[in-house]
């Protein structure tokens, strides 16, 4: 199905080399993440940002934790 079959008019937000966030006239937001999309509304979209921040977050920590890396 096309965008347009389904009268769906979709509106992008935000584009990346892996991510791209377009707004429906439903009033949820399609997240592409390569082949995935995610059919979400405004709360679960928020909350999945969080999640990924918090990721993002423990990686900071964890590679801060490390010794730097001596090659010989």
């Amino acid at each position: 199905m096309n965008r347009r079959t389904m009268g769906c008019q979709h509106r992008p937000l935000a584009r990346g080399r892996t991510c791209a966030v377009d707004a429906c006239d439903h009033g949820k937001f399609h997240v592409n993440l390569g082949a995935l999309t995610l059919h979400i509304d405004e709360t679960q979209l928020r909350e999945t940002v969080a999640t990924l921040e918090e990721a993002l977050a423990c990686l900071d920590a964890r590679d801060r934790a490390r010794p730097p890396r001596l090659l010989c």
